[in-house]
């Protein structure tokens, strides 16, 4: 059966396969008019995923559609849902992590409210995983926490899961709306976020934000100047004053290729909301940043001359060593500064760990208007405009410095020092 004539049955069965507790559908549940399926959010002797995902769904870019043709009639929606949150193809790809929470919202552009509509754990677990478990002997525990053996159960809750998107997905074509124009100076992509509100990262977690929107209204009238529309990015981010929790943001839209200016100036809006645009266009899992499997947060200082400011490290890495969804955060007297950093994080013991950010440069410079590789000084971004991190954790804790040979900030030389200590979360 094909998947638009599964959703179409799902939606037909839709009171069997989310009013009850039992059979191949248990932990799912939607009491609340949110399907929920959080059964493989928690299992004993596996770590969480630390990646929170959620897929903000503009339903003004719904087709309307019944549940047998929801895919074709929105096929670049259908992608992103799927290629995101269906398990076998998620976790195969690299899209997503075992485990990982994705939770599904429809957006109203014209009303500025969000639904939540699903929300689950992605049933996952990895070959290193079970042969860890199977050399443990843990294996036995979770035989009588399922009742069977757990790449059984596995298999089995991917195919309820599956299910439940299918459902939610055929419900979506009863959602569409017209496409709102910008109102009170705020274009549609605002109105779409602003409900989200200055939600953190909570207990060593990180955020990945998809918004599927047709992004030609809020594109309006962006300066095909490169310079001119990363200004406006910026400027309309501190009109708009989103904080999106230091998010990985994939911006999916309804049109073709968008503009090289285009690109700049939702880079420029994505950072001044606190965000890191990942990719703006169509959906690819080529675009996509890796999972992180670990989340380390430093407090402490950071000090230029005889000024200290308080200073936050938010260190998420790959099991490879690689940064993703990393950032810097200080609080100066032009208020809180946060900008994303990339490199490595290598660590021998848990108190002896090596960080070093990207040698091709990024920081400060990431808030740069004017393209070309000559570094400029920011005196009002973020850590000046200064390029490269680095330091180095001891038991004494994490000492090191900002710097860049190229910009006078700081001491000759010196740039800006860091003193942080690793803190619970």
């Amino acid at each position: 059966m094909s998947a638009a004539r599964l959703a179409g049955a799902v939606l037909a069965g839709s009171l069997v396969l989310t009013g009850c507790g039992g059979g191949e559908e248990t932990g799912a549940s939607s009491g609340s008019g949110t399907v929920k399926f959080d059964q493989f959010c928690t299992i004993d002797g596996l770590a969480p995923s630390p990646r929170h995902s959620t897929i903000v769904i503009d339903t003004a870019a719904i087709r309307a559609a019944s549940p047998e043709q929801f895919r074709t009639s929105n096929p670049e929606l259908f992608k992103l849902v799927m290629g995101v949150a269906n398990p076998t193809v998620a976790l195969e790809s690299g899209a997503s992590a075992a485990r990982e929470r994705v939770t599904i919202l429809a957006a109203s552009s014209r009303g500025g409210t969000l639904t939540p509509v699903f929300s689950g754990c992605i049933p996952g677990v990895s070959a290193a995983e079970l042969a860890a478990r199977s050399r443990s002997g843990s294996d036995s525990a979770a035989d009588r926490y399922f009742g069977s053996d757990l790449p059984a159960q596995v298999t089995k809750h991917q195919e309820a899961f599956t299910r439940q998107l299918l459902l939610v997905l055929a419900k979506l074509g009863d959602s569409a709306e017209p496409t709102a124009a910008a109102a009170d100076g705020q274009a549609p992509l605002v109105r779409l976020l602003r409900p989200l509100g200055s939600s953190q990262p909570t207990g060593g977690t990180v955020q990945r934000l998809f918004i599927f929107s047709d992004l030609a209204p809020t594109l309006e009238g962006v300066p095909l100047d490169v310079t001119e529309a990363r200004k406006k990015g910026f400027a309309d981010a501190g009109r708009a004053a989103l904080r999106l929790g230091l998010a990985d943001a994939y911006l999916i839209g309804t049109r073709g290729a968008l503009q090289d200016a285009e690109q700049q100036y939702l880079d420029a809006f994505m950072l001044g909301s606190q965000a890191r645009l990942g990719h703006a266009g169509g959906y690819s899992t080529n675009s996509l940043a890796p999972p992180p499997s670990s989340v380390v947060t430093y407090r402490g200082s950071l000090v230029l001359d005889a000024t200290s400011f308080p200073l936050e490290l938010r260190v998420a890495t790959t099991s490879g060593g690689d940064l993703v969804n990393s950032w810097v955060t200080y609080t100066s007297s032009h208020g809180q500064r946060s900008t994303p950093i990339a490199g490595r994080f290598d660590c021998a013991a848990p108190a002896d760990c090596t960080l070093q950010s990207d040698r091709a440069g990024g920081l400060g410079q990431l808030w740069g208007t004017r393209p070309g590789p000559e570094p400029e000084l920011l005196p009002e971004g973020p850590l000046g405009g200064l390029r490269f991190l680095d330091a180095r954790e001891t038991a004494g804790g994490l000492k090191g410095r900002v710097h860049d040979p190229a910009i006078g900030l700081g001491r000759p030389g010196g740039g800006l020092t860091i003193e942080a200590r690793r803190v619970k979360t």
